[in-house]
C-alpha cells in the first residue's frame, strides 16, 4: 500500500503511479480507501481489505445522492465477482458536523476507473442515476404533489389569502428546485466506460 491521507481524498505520496482514493462515509467510521493498481482495484476498510480485477466488475451505476449535511454528493455503486458491493462517496466527513466536498480527487478516480475497465475490456453494465422503477414513481409522486399545490394555490387566490399565497409559493418552489435537480441527475440509461455522463459526476 501507499502512504495515503485517507480524508484528504488524494494520494499523499506524489511520486506514486497508482491513483488513490479515501473518504469517510461516517463520523465513527474507519476511512475507506483504493488505489487502482495494474490489474484491478484494491480496497481497505478497517481490518478488510481486497482487490477487485477490472475485468470481473460486473456492474457500475454512478448516482447524484444528496445528504442532510452535503447537498453536492456523488456515489459510485460497484458490484464484482466473490466481492461485497463497494460504494465510493464523493465527500468525506470531517468532525462531528461537517462533510467535505472532495469533487476533484472523486471525479479524476471513477474516471479512471473507467478508463482502466475500458482498456481490460470490461463486460460490465455501466448505468446512471436511479433505477427506473423508483425513478418513474418518484416521478408520479410529484406530479401527484404538483396537482395538489395548484389545488392550494387556486384556494389562496379564491379567499385572497396573498401572505399565504406568498408563502406556499416561496416553499413549493424551493421543494422544487431540489427534487427537480434530484430527478434530472438520476434519469435512468447506460452509457459507455469513455462517455461518462456529465451530471453523475461533480464538476471540477
Amino acid at each position: 500500500m501507499t502512504d495515503a491521507d485517507p480524508t484528504s481524498g488524494h494520494d499523499a505520496s506524489a511520486g506514486d503511479a497508482d491513483p488513490f482514493y479515501g473518504f469517510k462515509s461516517s463520523v465513527a467510521g474507519s476511512p475507506f480507501m483504493l488505489w487502482l493498481r495494474r490489474d484491478g482495484m484494491e480496497w481497505s476498510y478497517g481490518n478488510r481489505s481486497g482487490l477487485v480485477r477490472y475485468d470481473r466488475i460486473r456492474r457500475v451505476r454512478l448516482a447524484y445522492r444528496p445528504a442532510t449535511l452535503q447537498q453536492h454528493r456523488f456515489t459510485a455503486e460497484i458490484w464484482s465477482e466473490g466481492v461485497p458491493k463497494l460504494q465510493i462517496i464523493s465527500t468525506s466527513w470531517q468532525g462531528l458536523v461537517q462533510q467535505l466536498r472532495q469533487d476533484g480527487p472523486y471525479a479524476a478516480f471513477i474516471t479512471e476507473l473507467h478508463r482502466r475497465m475500458g482498456a481490460a475490456c470490461s463486460k460490465a453494465r455501466f448505468q446512471a442515476g436511479m433505477a427506473i422503477v423508483p425513478y418513474w414513481i418518484g416521478l408520479a409522486i410529484i406530479a401527484a404533489s404538483a396537482v395538489a399545490f395548484a389545488t392550494v394555490v387556486f384556494k389562496a387566490v379564491e379567499l385572497s389569502e396573498w401572505r399565504a399565497l406568498v408563502v406556499i409559493v416561496l416553499v413549493f418552489a424551493a421543494f422544487g428546485w431540489q427534487i427537480g435537480s434530484y430527478f434530472f441527475r438520476n434519469r435512468p440509461g447506460g452509457y459507455r466506460p469513455d462517455a461518462i455522463p456529465p451530471y453523475v459526476l461533480p464538476k471540477t
